[in-house]
Formats: structure tokens, sequence, C-alpha cells
């Protein structure tokens, strides 16, 4: 239905008045109508132009590369390095020193790391040249970094789903923003055609009085007059206020001229309680949460841990043997030389001991070991206290579950009356327009054979377009209710 402001003279017959009104209030039905953009046009319009939608696929795409940038750096990496290379000058000669190497770096299979290290020397006066290699491995055997590192990865990538499900609910909050507009736009124009019947009413009381001998200068002429533009005055208003209201609307949707949406979907309503409630936006936040924090503790539980290395080396010029001169000076003999190493690292609980074992392959027999001891007089019993404190932290996660699927069946429960609600009034829209519609038209024949005045025919007119309109208002109200509904869960996939 359009707004249609139809001027008309005060000196005007009664007939020519009411069908003057006529023609202005029905001229535009048909004619404009099929030039209306349609609801979806304009609501994709709409959110096209949403700034904060906008602003939070911006965020969306960097939550995608954060994402992506945490996987490449907890994946296999491989790290070449020169080492920090030493240059000495003297009066003996320069000398050059370095380190170069490769590190194999596998976080996600329990802290393993493989590394391989070329030391390297040249110069020193005496034509000098050292090289050699240090290989060597080293893993987490039992530890709880595999599960630090899953909750690492697990909170990354929610944190990319979070910036997906904002955008998915942004929109759905700025169709709720449009469909609200719509509905005070139906307000609007149900106060404009309510305001121009008033109009002509108070019009048709003043002329029949006119008509019925009262002078211009009686009580009852002037009071009609002043009843007529009092209503005017209140239509003006309606228009101005409708005017705005559309005019923003249009900016909003980015169009320079913007009508009321005719073709306003009717959707079935969702039944919350049908749905399953660890997909509540709620129940699933914590679930995720519970699941983060489950790993983490129990990577901190773990009261054992051990972990091992093992290595090899070569160099050109090892130190073989040392002794003293018969002078008393002391000298080293370098030969090539190998070694292997191996070390272990053991926690329980406040205790840490790490061993490491380095046996050369020239001298067997001689072997060397480092022990390191490292207790903590309180360290049992801070182990203890922290995992009972863990223990409670879990025990009130679940209760924290349990509360929020409960308040979710309560909010199905108050959907449901809702949903009930909904369909009972779009019901008794949908039959009352159709009455009113049957109504207008045979109050259209009726006037069209004299039996009734054009007036109450236009009565019955009014009665059927405020019908529709709140036939139009009941849809934007059920298309309401879905997008509650919608903004109760997580998005599918997630």
């Amino acid at each position: 239905m359009h707004r249609m402001r139809c001027p008309l003279r005060r000196t005007a017959l009664i007939p020519a008045l009411f069908l003057s009104f006529s023609l202005c209030l029905f001229a535009e039905e048909g004619s404009s109508s099929p030039e209306r953009p349609p609801y979806s046009a304009l609501l994709t319009r709409y959110l096209a132009r949403d700034a904060e939608g906008i602003r939070l696929e911006s965020e969306k795409e960097r939550a995608a590369l954060k994402l992506q940038q945490y996987a490449l750096e907890k994946g296999v990496s491989f790290t070449v390095s020169t080492g920090d290379v030493n240059f000495t000058f003297g009066a003996g000669g320069s000398a050059v020193e370095g380190r170069p190497g490769l590190e194999v770096d596998i976080p996600r299979a329990g802290d393993l790391a493989v590394t391989v290290n070329a030391p390297v020397s040249a110069g020193g006066g005496a034509d000098h040249a050292g090289y050699g290699i240090d290989a060597g491995v080293r893993a987490g055997l039992i530890t709880g970094r595999r599960d630090e590192e899953k909750a690492l990865f697990l909170e990354n990538e929610f944190a990319f789903r979070d910036a997906q499900w904002n955008v998915t609910r942004r929109r759905l909050a700025a169709e709720q923003e449009f469909c609200a507009a719509v509905k005070e736009l139906l307000t609007l124009q149900n106060a404009v055609i309510e305001a121009q019947v008033a109009v002509l009413s108070a019009r048709y009381d003043l002329e029949s009085k006119k008509a019925g001998g009262y002078g211009a200068s009686s009580v009852i002429i002037r009071t009609a007059e002043l009843k007529l533009r009092r209503q005017e005055r209140i239509r003006d208003e309606a228009e101005r206020k409708m005017e705005r209201a559309l005019g923003k609307f249009a900016a909003d949707c980015g169009i320079d001229h913007a009508e009321i949406p005719e073709d306003i979907p009717n959707e079935a309503l969702a039944n919350v309680s049908a749905s399953d409630a660890s997909l509540s936006v709620e129940v699933e936040k914590l679930a995720r949460q519970q699941n983060i924090n489950t790993l983490r503790r129990k990577a901190q539980d773990r009261f054992f841990t051990l972990s091992g290395s093992l290595g090899y080396v070569w160099e050109s010029d090892a130190a073989v043997a040392s002794g003293y001169l018969a002078n008393g000076n002391r000298y080293i003999s370098y030969a090539p030389g190998s070694s292997l190493r191996a070390g272990t690292g053991i926690g329980l609980g406040g205790v840490t001991l790490n061993t490491s074992v380095r046996l050369p392959l020239e001298d067997p027999v001689s072997p060397s070991l480092t022990v390191g001891l490292q207790w903590k007089s309180y360290g049992f019993k801070v182990f203890n206290i922290a995992r009972k404190m863990r223990a409670i932290e879990a025990e009130q996660e679940k209760e924290a579950i349990v509360k929020a699927e409960k308040d979710f069946r309560d909010k199905a429960e108050d959907f449901n009356r809702r949903m009930a609600d909904l369909n009972w009034q779009y019901e008794i829209m949908l039959q009352e327009t159709e009455l009113f519609r049957i109504n207008m038209e045979e109050q259209q024949s009726w006037f069209g054979r004299g039996i009734i005045r054009e007036l109450d025919y236009l009565d019955a007119r009014n009665q059927y377009h405020l019908a529709l309109n709140s036939l139009l208002s009941a849809k934007i109200d059920r298309r309401l209710y879905n997008i509650e509904a919608a903004l109760l869960f997580v998005p599918e996939g997630r």
C-alpha cells in the first residue's frame, strides 16, 4: 500500500470529495506495485551496507590468517642457521669460528626435535682448520606437551570459528533491525490511513452541517471547522513522519526511494524444544572450554614425566690426550675423535633428575656421567593442592553445563509458548484479512448501486488495508521469532 495525500477543497461537493479521495487512495494500488523492490532485494542491500557486518568480515579474515600462521608455526618446522660466527684478529693471524646447523622441530610429537650442527674453525697462525658434526635427537617420552599443544590448537581454531559465528550473528542482528524498520513503517502507514479517513469524515461532517442550513458564523460550523483543521494537522504530521521514515529506510538500503515491501515471506516457525541442547550457544561454549581445560589439566596432572635425548659428535681435532712435559708445561694432543651422548630427564612431583652420559668411541672404557638433582621441600604438597584445585574446577565446569542445559530447556518452553501464540495470531490475521477483503468488495458493489454512502465503502476499504498491514506485521513477527531461535544455536558445521 502506498501513502497518498489527496488535496481536497473545503468548498467541493460531498460526492466530488469522496470520488476524489477514492481515486487518490486507489491510484497507486496497481500501477507501481510491480516496480517495488522485493523484500529479499531490500534486505540484501540493507545487509551490504551494514558497517558492523563489514568490520566483522575483516575480523574473520584476520582470524583465518592467524590460524594459518599458528598451524605453520606449530607444525613440522625447519630452521637453518649460521650460528654465531666469531672473527678473531691478532698478530699471529686471523681466525674464524662458526657453528652452522639445521633443526627440525615437531612439537605435536611430544616435543620431538632433531638437530644437526657442524662446528668449523680456521686460521690461528698455523694453517689450523677444524670441523666436525654434532647430531642429536630429543623427545618427550612421557610428557604433557602433546595435550598442551592440542589445547592451544583448539583455542586458535575456535577463535576462528567464533569469528565466523560473529559474522553470522551480526547478519541476523542486522536483519532484526531491518524487520523492525519494516514494522515501524507499517505502523506509520496505519496512522496515515486512519488520519486520512478521519479528515474525510470531518470534512463530510462539515459539509453535511452546511447543507443542513447552519450559518458560517454559527458555533456548530466553527466547531466542525476546528475539528477538520485538527484532523488535517494530525494527517499532515503522520504523512511527514512516514516520509521521513521512508527516506531513512531508503538510505539504509542504498536506494533513492523505497516503499514498504508487500512480498514479506511467511516462514514456518522453528521448534526450539526439538533441537539438541548441546548445540545451543551457551552449552557449546561451556563444553568447548571444558574440553580445552581438560586437556590442560591432563597435562598438568602428570606426576611422572620422562624425556630423553641421543646424539653423536665427531670432531676433526678433538682433544684426545693431555699431560705435562718435563719442563712442567701442559700439553694437549688433538686427533680426530667421535663420541656418543645420551641423556634423560625425570620429573616426579617436586623432584627433578637430569642425567647425561658421554662415551668416546676411541676410548669406550672412559665414559663420563653428569647427574643433576633438584628437590623442593614443598613440591609434593603444592602438586597435590594444585591437582585438587583442578579437580574442583572440573566439577564446577560440569555443574555449569548442567545449569546451561536446564536454562536452555526453560527457554525452549518459552519459545514453544511464543510459537503457539504466533501461529494462532497468524491464523486469526489471515482469516480477518480475508473477511475484510470480502466485506470491502461487497461494500464496493453496494456503493456502485447507490445502496450505501461512499464513506461506508471507504471505511471498509480502510479496515481491509489495516488488516492487511497486521498480516504483514505478523509475518515479520514470525521472521523475528526464527531469527531469535537461530541466535540460540551455533551454526551448522561449527
